[in-house]
């Protein structure tokens, strides 16, 4: 029996916010100090035996899986030369119940340092490769009152993008399993070639764009180390023990091009903000606001006239080497944005609609968020996803090219039974204005738009139609979007967070586009009517019309298979 190991040695750098669970803990509602209810408690990464943070291998090793099955299958077997790789043959390297897998996926030690909020700087983490974990928030909109949904609040201890991760796998494979080292080694140029396109992310909210990662190197050789040792021999044996005999990459079976651009949908929206966003740093902020009431209790003591410090409130930021690039606008803020807006116009139309609107007209004044996504349309859902399962869209995070000019308002809170100031309930918010931030990226993964339950059969034209539906719903939204009245971010309702959009680019798989491209240009308006003009086109491509899949069930398959839309692509 001829036995060969490998070791693959990838040095990562994340690109979005990275959250991998542990054990969550259970609330307590009471603060033990305060008696107060508290608002959230954070989900924390999980920890290692010494308290380190880290990321478990069968997490990273899912996520790897997933996106080789992913490209195998989209490639129908021909995602290398020889046919190395096929849809049977990755099932046999991955292992199953029958036989385990080849590969072992090494956990990820996050290279993070112990430091509080207060000694974080405005150059934190420059070095880029120690990061400091912070905390990110998020809420929930409710649909009915437009306010912040109760008990929608939730809290993820998350690694910051930059923050450099260091990936190890090792391969063991012998001539009896059936399974040949050249199959082994396309698989690992496999990996390889899919963290370089950045088409593996990490962790939970993949969603809302993040756990993305890519190569910490331009250059492959740079941060790619892959070792090959055949233990047939005693030599071979201390070759191993040595650290193995290098590998290059230009060795393994070539792969073709695993970037899946043309399956995928984006949209890239080029735009600017003649008011200023604001996504405040809740983290900072609450910070600031226990620094100011204990200069308050101090001040009481000590009956010194010294004012406290107003609190403020500051745009979200992340560590970068490039000041420049420190802002952010996360993915989660847009794509709550977009869900709210894409909830309006169904529920809008099936109002409109007599008799059409049924379970999904229901009155929403008295339920919770929670509920509210739960009765989302069908659309919606195949866009945004639910609890069960993963939705289409991925909304990237949006960072800063340009700081601009920073902008400093100081707000009093009034007293509302005597008109006053409040003592204490001075405060400032903090944005910029004529900035140049990156493009918004939304991706649509089309086997995602339209996935029946196990066993539930349908037809090819009902499952098109949906997929149709879908991409014209959100093109509604984006349409508005582009006309500026689909605001971003807090303080909508005082006039920030306008949007003016300048270019959208969407590109993508001709059967769903009619064409690989469409270039929007033109303002606001002009984008708008072109836009609304190309989704009339694709609404003439769906067996009825666009709004009768709002509510629709889906038709019997034709065939007695009962294979699902995942298996008929």
């Amino acid at each position: 029996m001829s036995i060969t190991r490998y070791q693959l040695m990838m040095y990562l750098k994340t690109i979005s916010a990275l959250h991998s669970g542990g054990v969550e803990e259970t609330v307590n509602r009471e603060d033990p100090e305060t008696k107060q209810e508290r608002k959230a408690t954070a989900q924390r990464f999980a920890r290692d035996g010494q308290g380190q943070p880290y990321l478990p291998g069968r997490s990273i090793k899912g996520a790897i899986r997933a996106a080789c099955e992913q490209t195998v299958a989209r490639a129908d077997g021909a995602i290398d030369e020889d046919g190395l790789l096929t849809k049977d043959s990755l099932k046999a390297l991955w292992g199953g119940e029958t036989a385990a897998s080849v590969l072992t996926v090494h956990p990820i030690v996050l290279p993070v340092v112990e430091e509080a909020a207060e000694k974080q700087g405005e150059n934190e983490g420059e070095d880029g490769a120690r990061a400091v974990l912070r905390e990110r928030p998020g809420i929930a909109i409710d649909r009915y009152w437009g306010a912040v949904g109760d008990g929608a609040l939730f809290v993820h201890e998350v690694l910051p993008a930059g923050a450099e991760l260091k990936l190890r796998i090792s391969a063991h494979v012998d001539t009896e399993s059936g399974r040949t080292p050249e199959q082994v080694e396309a698989l690992l140029r496999l990996i390889v070639e899919l963290f370089k396109a950045e088409q593996i992310a990490f962790g939970k909210r993949k969603g809302a764009g993040w756990g993305g990662v890519t190569l910490a190197q331009d250059l492959p050789e740079k941060s790619v180390f892959l070792t090959r040792t055949k233990l047939d021999t005693p030599d071979g044996l201390v070759s191993w023990l040595s650290g193995g005999e290098k590998l290059p990459l230009e060795e393994l079976p070539a792969i073709e091009s695993v970037s899946d651009a043309q399956e995928r949908l984006t949209i890239r929206v080029e735009w600017s903000s003649p008011t200023g966003i604001l996504v405040a740093d809740v983290e900072r902020y609450e910070h600031e606001l226990k620094k100011k009431k204990e200069c308050e209790e101090s001040r009481k003591k000590t009956g010194e006239p010294e004012e406290c410090p107003p609190v403020s409130l500051r745009q979200l930021s992340e560590p970068s080497k490039d000041p420049k690039n420190k802002l952010v606008i996360p993915g989660s803020s847009i794509r709550g944005a977009l869900r709210n807006r894409a909830t309006r116009i169904a529920r809008t139309i099936l109002f409109a609609t007599e008799g059409a609107g049924g379970e999904y007209t229901s009155d929403w004044s008295d339920e919770d968020v929670h509920k509210q996504l739960a009765a989302d349309v069908p659309l919606i859902h195949d866009l945004f996803g639910t609890t069960d399962r993963r939705g289409a869209l991925t909304v990237r995070e949006v960072r800063s090219r340009t700081l601009g000019e920073k902008i400093t308002v100081t707000h009093n809170a009034g007293d509302r039974w005597t008109g006053g100031v409040i003592d204490g309930g001075l405060y400032s918010e903090e944005y910029y204005v004529d900035m140049d931030w990156q493009d918004i990226r939304l991706e649509i993964d089309p086997a995602y738009l339209y996935r029946p339950k196990d066993g539930q059969g349908v037809s090819d034209e009902y499952a098109r139609g949906r997929r149709l539906s879908s991409l014209v719903l959100l093109g509604l939204v984006v349409a508005e979007f582009a006309t500026g009245t689909l605001p971003i971010g807090s303080r909508g309702t005082r006039g920030m967070g306008a949007v003016e959009v300048k270019t959208v680019e969407v590109s993508g798989p001709k059967e769903l586009l009619g064409t690989s491209r469409w270039e929007l240009e033109g303002g606001g308006q002009a984008i708008a009517r072109e836009l609304l003009k190309k989704l009339r086109e694709m609404n003439e491509g769906i067996n009825g019309n666009w709004t009768d899949y709002l509510t629709k069930e889906p038709e019997a398959a034709p065939s007695a298979s009962g294979e699902g839309l995942e298996e008929q692509l």
